[in-house]
């Protein structure tokens, strides 16, 4: 909960703080929190497409959830 505070407050300061927005949604990912963190991660790959972090994490999460044909295009950004 302390973590998840901290990456917050960083982004009410910075909104396109994108590390503290890939750290928040490893931290609502840990906790169960896979919509939020999905929602991050978009977030984070908005304003910096080329986050490899982001890109990678969220290709796992829509894997986990089956949408494997969502997350190989973001795996290849990754690998490119």
């Amino acid at each position: 909960v302390e973590a998840r505070d901290s990456f917050e407050r960083a982004l009410a300061v910075d909104e396109r703080y994108v590390g503290a927005r890939v750290n928040l949604a490893a931290v609502l990912q840990d906790i169960g929190e896979i919509d939020a963190a999905m929602e991050q991660l978009r977030t984070a790959i908005s304003q910096d497409a080329s986050n490899l972090d982001a890109l990678h994490n969220l290709a796992g999460l829509l894997q986990m959830r089956g949408r494997c044909a969502e997350a190989v295009p973001l795996y290849d950004k990754v690998l490119e």
